[in-house]
C-alpha cells in the first residue's frame, strides 16, 4: 500500500488542522473537503484508502444518496463516521465504524488496521511482549501484563496517568509509550512539575512574553512548543498548582495555551504523559487537584507494580545492573552469590527499582574480585534485612518516615545524596521533612 491517503468531510476548520497533522505524523497523506460535491471530485481524482465523514453531512436523504453512491462506486474505500453534538439523533443504517469526535482514541485503535504489512503484519505470533519491548526487565505475571497494555496504549494518542510508587521506572514506561507511538521520531521531555515555584514552572511549561527596554515583546517557547509533535512527561503531576492544572486541561482538550505574559492563544500539538505516586482522588478532596484533569488523564492508565510484589524479577534486574556498572567501571565481575542474590529477595526494596540499582552500583564499586556478596551492601540494608519487614503492618507515612530516617543516617545527612536514593527530589525531600517534623 504506497498511497496512504485519508480524506475528511468536516465543517470544523480547526478539527480539519488538528486531525490533518496527527495523520501526516502517522505517515497518512490527509485530505480535507467542507462538502460533498468536493469530496466526490477527489474521490474520482485519485485513490484513498479512508473516508472519514462528520455526521453533520448526513442530515437528509439526499445527503445518504450520495454516501451511497460513494459506498457503491468505491468498494475499496473503508468509511468511518464522526460524532459531534449531534449523536444522540442520529441514526447509522449502514452500519459504519461510528467514533465521537471528542475523544479518538478507539478511532487511533482502529486506524492501525490501515498500517503497511511490512510494518505490523509481519510480528508472528510467537513474538513475545518480553522480545517486542525488551529494554523493560522481568518476566513475571505482572510485567508480562504491563507489557501488553503498553502496546495497546502507545497506538492511543490520548493522554497517559502513571500511577506508581517512587522508584517503579514511570519515567521508562513513559518513554516506552511514546518509543512505540506515531510520535517516535518526535521529541521526549521530561519535567519535574515540584522542582519549579508555580511562576517558574509556568514559564517552562507554556514559555513567556516580556517587554523590553524600547517596548517590543519577545518570545521564549515553553516546553509544549519546544515538544511540538512529540510527547511531554510530567513527573509529580500531583505537586502542580491549580492555575497550572487549569491550563493543562485546555491544552489537552483543545491543543491551545497562552503563555505568561502573553495575550494571544498558541496552538501546538504535543501528547501528555502524567505520573504521581501520591493518591490524587485525596489530593482531590483536599481541593489540591482538579476533579475534571483527574478524570481527563485517569481515562487511560497504567498502575505499576512495586518491586516487593515481583519479587522473582529481583536477580534479572540485579544482573542487568551487574552487566551495566561492570562495564561503566571497568570490571570484570559476572557473579552475584546465592547468599546475596536470597538476601536481595527477602528485601522489600521501599525504594523499589531504583533503589536496587543504587545497591548494585555500589556493590561493583567495592567488589574486587569477580563476584559480589553480602559484605559489598551497605549497613543499612544489612540491617533492614533482618528489621524492615511490613509484617508488623504499620501505617504507610511511619513507614516512609522511618526510611528517610535510614537514608540520611547513611549519607550522613547529605539531602542531595538522600533525594538521589529516594528517587525525588530536593524540593520533595523537603517537603516530607517538613510534614514528618525532621530536622531541615
Amino acid at each position: 500500500m504506497k498511497n496512504l491517503n485519508v480524506l475528511i468531510l468536516d465543517k470544523d476548520p480547526y478539527f480539519l488542522e488538528t486531525l490533518s497533522k496527527r495523520l501526516a505524523l502517522r505517515k497518512f497523506q490527509p485530505f480535507s473537503s467542507q462538502s460533498f460535491s468536493s469530496a466526490l471530485s477527489l474521490l474520482n481524482s485519485q485513490q484513498f484508502v479512508l473516508l472519514l465523514l462528520d455526521t453533520e453531512f448526513l442530515s437528509s436523504q439526499d445527503d445518504f444518496n450520495s454516501l451511497q453512491q460513494i459506498v457503491a462506486t468505491h468498494p475499496y474505500l473503508k468509511i468511518a463516521l464522526l460524532t459531534g453534538k449531534n449523536k444522540e439523533n442520529f441514526s447509522n443504517p449502514l452500519k459504519l465504524p461510528t467514533f465521537p469526535k471528542e475523544d479518538l482514541r478507539d478511532f487511533w485503535e482502529f486506524l492501525r488496521s490501515f498500517q503497511p504489512i511490512n510494518i505490523e503484519e509481519k510480528s508472528t505470533e510467537a513474538e513475545t511482549p518480553s522480545s517486542r519491548i525488551p529494554w523493560i526487565i522481568g518476566e513475571t505475571p505482572q510485567i508480562q501484563e504491563l507489557k501488553k497494555k503498553l502496546n495497546k496504549i502507545a497506538v492511543l494518542d490520548c493522554p497517559v496517568l502513571i500511577i506508581g510508587e517512587t522508584g517503579t521506572g514511570k519515567e521508562l514506561i513513559a518513554k516506552t509509550i511514546h518509543r512505540l507511538s506515531f510520535r517516535s521520531k518526535e521529541k521526549f521531555i521530561a519535567i519535574h512539575c515540584s522542582t519549579f515555584n508555580p511562576e517558574i514552572l509556568f514559564r517552562e511549561i507554556f514559555g513567556e512574553e516580556y517587554q523590553y527596554s524600547n517596548q517590543q515583546t519577545r518570545k521564549r517557547k515553553g516546553l509544549l512548543e519546544a515538544v511540538n509533535n512529540g510527547t511531554l512527561f510530567l513527573h509529580e503531576i500531583e505537586e502542580s498548582p491549580l492555575m497550572i492544572q487549569s491550563m493543562l486541561l485546555k491544552f489537552i482538550e483543545h491543543k491551545i495555551f497562552i503563555p505568561y505574559g502573553g495575550n494571544e492563544e498558541i496552538k501546538a500539538d504535543a501528547r501528555i504523559i502524567a505520573a504521581t505516586n501520591s493518591n490524587l482522588q485525596e489530593k482531590i478532596k483536599a481541593g489540591k487537584f482538579r476533579e475534571d484533569l483527574y478524570y481527563r488523564l485517569n481515562a487511560v492508565s497504567l498502575e505499576l507494580p512495586p518491586l516487593r510484589k515481583r519479587k522473582d524479577d529481583i536477580p534479572l534486574l540485579a544482573y542487568y545492573f551487574l552487566n551495566k556498572y561492570s562495564k561503566e567501571f571497568k570490571k570484570n565481575i559476572t557473579k552475584i552469590s546465592a547468599q546475596a542474590l536470597y538476601k536481595l529477595k527477602e528485601y522489600d526494596f521501599p525504594g523499589n527499582v531504583r533503589e536496587l540499582e543504587y545497591l548494585i552500583e555500589r556493590a561493583v564499586i567495592l567488589a574486587e574480585g569477580e563476584e559480589i556478596d553480602t559484605i559489598h551492601f551497605p549497613s543499612r540494608f544489612k540491617s533492614a534485612m533482618t528489621s524492615f519487614r511490613v509484617d508488623n503492618f504499620k501505617p504507610l507515612a511511619e513507614i516512609e518516615k522511618e526510611y528517610i530516617l535510614r537514608v540520611l543516617n547513611y549519607t550522613k545527612g547529605n539531602k542531595v545524596e538522600a533525594a538521589k536514593i529516594l528517587g525525588i527530589s530536593r524540593t520533595s525531600l523537603w517537603r516530607k521533612l517538613k510534614n514528618y517534623n525532621l530536622p531541615e
